[in-house]
């Protein structure tokens, strides 16, 4: 508790700004190894800050890699809710297209003609995030998930072994947050 007082003393009326405005801090737990591009993810939104970042030490945290098989039952049930369908499992099956950001997450998800962003596919079918691939077998699909959360922002578990290795809050955010910069309050 006292490295978190010493903490808050630290940084107080400190925040952290780009331009002059204070920045949307996003962050999540684990990245794919890269953080995403806002430009990319939000199109037409005012985000430079969020530009993309290598996260190199993510790779070694125990979480990073996921996988998730489902039978072909209950993906096609899924498949049915997102995309407001009642076709058939043949039609369902072994048919999708899917588009990624430069960081290799998955932007968009479509099946004959319609379509859904990855977050809302992780979202439905619980996936950690939403940059994966899939391979269909005989009787069921298996998600290969890499990173935990939607990549935007600061990786939390990245931010920490920062931390533990020595660097300082404002190296670290500098690393996660493109040309934005520590302003005091006065």
């Amino acid at each position: 508790e006292c490295l978190y007082r010493e903490a808050v003393c630290e940084t107080d009326g400190i925040y952290l700004s780009y331009e002059g405005k204070p920045v949307k801090a996003a962050f999540f737990p684990i990245s794919n190894g890269r953080t995403r591009n806002a430009s990319e993810v939000m199109p037409g939104e005012n985000y430079p800050y969020f530009a993309g970042t290598e996260c190199e030490r993510d790779l070694f945290a125990s979480e990073y890699q996921s996988r998730l098989c489902v039978a072909k039952r209950e993906y096609c049930r899924l498949m049915r809710e997102i995309f407001d369908t009642d076709a058939t499992e043949e039609a369902l099956w072994d048919s999708l297209e899917l588009s990624y950001d430069s960081a290799e997450y998955v932007m968009s998800v479509k099946w004959n003609g319609r379509s859904c962003s990855g977050e809302v596919f992780r979202d439905v079918f619980g996936l950690n995030s939403s940059s994966f691939r899939i391979e269909w077998g005989e009787e069921e699909v298996t998600f290969y998930v890499r990173g935990v959360g939607h990549g935007l922002g600061m990786s939390q578990y990245g931010a920490n072994e920062k931390a533990v290795s020595g660097d300082t809050f404002d190296q670290i955010l500098q690393d996660y947050f493109f040309q934005a910069e520590l302003v005091k309050i006065e």
